[in-house]
């Protein structure tokens, strides 16, 4: 409880921050981080590993390997939304294990209604990056 700093080292480890504003940082090995309520920064570091932010504005980073980043619909909202910083296309995946609700608001302008209407999509950043998605 509180804000907590984690450090996995080597092996496969599991790192849970609970409450508070988290550091979660998984080190060698397929490590599971779950940063709970709070705004938490995850790194997986090495290894293929799955980065759970849970609720709050959370930030992301897998580091090297093929990492699965894990979100819950409800945990994040459009004014605080959580931030991965190194997804790469065709190795990391998006999982959302509560399955895709039958109603949800629209992301950011979007006009979708649902993810079926994201697919293929190409998206503008506020720096002006272009990043197109593929789901």
């Amino acid at each position: 409880m509180g804000n907590d700093f984690l450090f996995g080292g080597l092996g496969n480890d599991q790192l849970n921050g609970e409450e508070g504003n988290d550091v979660l940082s998984g080190g060698f090995g397929e490590d599971f981080l779950n940063g709970g309520t709070g705004s938490d920064r995850l790194f997986g570091d090495w290894g293929n590993d799955v980065l759970d932010g849970g609720a709050g504005h959370d930030y992301l980073t897998g580091g090297f390997g093929a990492d699965i980043f894990r979100f819950q619909f409800g945990e994040s909202n459009l004014a605080q939304p959580d931030h991965i910083t190194d997804f790469t296309f065709g190795i990391d995946k998006i999982s959302l294990p509560t399955g895709i609700p039958t109603n949800f608001s629209r992301a950011a302008n979007s006009v979708a209604t649902s993810l079926t209407n994201l697919v293929n999509g190409v998206f503008a950043d506020a720096n002006g990056a272009i990043a197109e998605a593929k789901l």
